[in-house]
């Protein structure tokens, strides 16, 4: 709906006003801007900027309050011949993944949309679910961002429903070299109090098996197929995922300002203490010639 609403020209702004999705306030700035700055294309990314504010504020109104009127009238402004399409797709989408306590592994080729997805998901949840939203994406315009394992933890150990994407999940909790010991002594039980405290995890990595096993054990796959159509089965398997359970072919875009190019960060205990990653590889060299060395006794 979202997405129908913002793809509207420059000229149909009136039509919007009256549907109801774009306010007093904001028809008001786009008529100074129009007046005060002669250069179209600024013009063009200010009304877009406003109309995708207003858009989502008002329509995520009219979800919570299940407003079908709304709803009908607004989509009649482009002409919807399917009223109710796009409102009973979210509270699908939304019941998939609101199921308390659950991790969700999503896999994708590069430029399919899976942060896209993961904060769209996060946006619903936290619009119609009332679920707090925590992620590493320090950009996200959406809840509160966590730089390493402490800061996630101590968030998620206060009072509501949390929704928790860690983007890069794939270099921070891949369960290989370095990483391995890690995930095993810190994220392996903080999954499993995340699940006694109905938290939802979004771990978002490539092939589906570029994440620890013991994080994949329990997990949904989201397949995302590409920017608009999505695959959810109910384990995730070698990576190819088992048990289709929900497919969805037209995945609205997050209203969620975020950077696709952010390189995330995520520290271990260990190195919000300082150690540097020299000192995280000879810690590991000393660890395994240690095994090595009680392999030969």
């Amino acid at each position: 709906m979202r997405e129908k609403l913002r793809s509207s020209q420059d000229d149909e702004l009136p039509a919007d006003k009256d549907a109801g999705v774009l306010s007093e306030e904001a028809m008001h700035l786009v008529e100074l801007m129009r007046r005060y700055d002669i250069d179209r294309e600024k013009q063009q990314a200010f009304i877009k900027r406003i109309k995708k504010r207003d858009v989502s504020k008002n329509v995520n109104e009219a979800i919570r309050k299940e407003d079908y009127g709304y709803m009908s009238h607004a989509l009649g402004r482009v002409n919807s011949q399917d009223t109710l399409t796009d409102y009973t797709r979210l509270k699908r989408l939304k019941k998939v993944f609101e199921k308390n306590g659950r991790t969700f592994v999503f896999k994708g080729e590069p430029d399919t949309g899976k942060t896209n997805f993961a904060l769209f998901v996060a946006e619903l949840l936290s619009d119609m679910g009332d679920f707090d939203v925590l992620t590493n994406l320090k950009c996200a315009d959406i809840g509160e961002t966590f730089q390493s394992f402490q800061e996630m933890k101590e968030l998620t150990g206060e009072p509501g429903k949390k929704a928790v994407i860690i983007e890069d999940a794939s270099n921070h909790l891949s369960g290989y070299a370095l990483d391995r010991a890690k995930v095993e002594k810190y994220m392996r039980p903080y999954q499993n109090e995340l699940a006694k405290d109905n938290a939802v995890l979004f771990l978002l990595g490539h092939t589906g098996s570029d994440i620890h096993a013991h994080l994949r054990r329990n997990a949904f796959l989201v397949d995302k197929k590409s920017k608009k159509s999505v695959d959810l089965y109910e384990r995730v398997g070698n990576g190819s995922g088992e048990a289709l359970k929900s497919s969805f072919k037209q995945v609205p875009a997050t209203s969620v300002d975020y950077n696709s190019e952010e390189k995330t960060v995520f520290k271990w205990p260990e190195e919000s203490e300082g150690l540097s990653r020299e000192e995280k590889i000879q810690e590991a060299k000393r660890e395994l010639a240690k095994k090595l060395a009680e392999n030969r006794v």
